[in-house]
């Protein structure tokens, strides 16, 4: 029988919160939420179960760090109106969130805190009501394109990120295909139309609509 090889070990001293954040991340990109676990990720990292304890104080401290990581590497919006750094803000977090499949899970599944959620929204709230938009209207504003985003994200994933668009196009066209023309006049003349509501200008298009709403 051949011996049972064994995880590398990490030198002592060198696990940091970071690099369990880091590796956790991994795993959520790979597997999903689901997949995160305090002893597969002690055996990705090569650690100990309770070497992470000294670093995150529970899972629920490990997502927020997940998510603090990510958000905190968006970039911030410069130049333009308060509409264009509002829109290119939202449209580097859908990016972000498409990276990264499992993170909208854990935005929509907990409330996430921490500086870097905090220096966002400080960035941002600030940007929209010194633009003149009122306190309650700017964080309604920013709180609806964010819901917004997050649901077109979750939504779009298995759409065409899981499969080619030219794969979801074809299946919308052979599914009204199949529909009875007489009884789906209206489908059959918008199939085109449908075909490209998973896409960037359908996302686009869907912030400016939030946004003129609340002008």
């Amino acid at each position: 029988m051949s011996p049972q090889r064994k995880s590398a070990r990490v030198p002592r001293g060198t696990l940091t919160r970071e690099r369990i954040v880091n590796a956790a991340l991994e795993l959520i990109d790979g597997r999903g939420v689901e997949a995160v676990s305090m002893p597969k990720l002690a055996k990705k990292l090569g650690v100990g179960v309770m070497s992470i304890y000294t670093h995150v104080e529970s899972k629920d401290d490990l997502l927020d760090g997940v998510a603090s990581t990510v958000l905190a590497s968006l970039p911030t919006p410069a130049g333009g109106n308060w509409i264009e750094r509002l829109e290119s803000h939202f449209r580097d977090l859908r990016a972000a969130l498409l990276h990264h499949p499992g993170l909208g899970a854990v935005l929509a599944s907990k409330n996430v805190a921490g500086p870097a959620v905090f220096d966002l929204l400080e960035e941002r709230l600030s940007d929209l009501t010194a633009s003149g938009i009122g306190d309650e209207d700017a964080t309604h504003l920013y709180y609806d394109l964010l819901v917004y985003t997050l649901g077109f994200v979750a939504w779009e994933l298995p759409r065409t990120r899981a499969i080619p668009r030219r794969e979801y196009v074809k299946r919308w066209r052979s599914a009204v295909d199949h529909l009875d023309q007489a009884s789906y006049p209206t489908l059959h003349r918008l199939v085109d139309a449908l075909a490209t509501v998973a896409s960037d200008a359908q996302f686009d298009g869907g912030l400016r609509r939030i946004i003129r709403s609340a002008r």
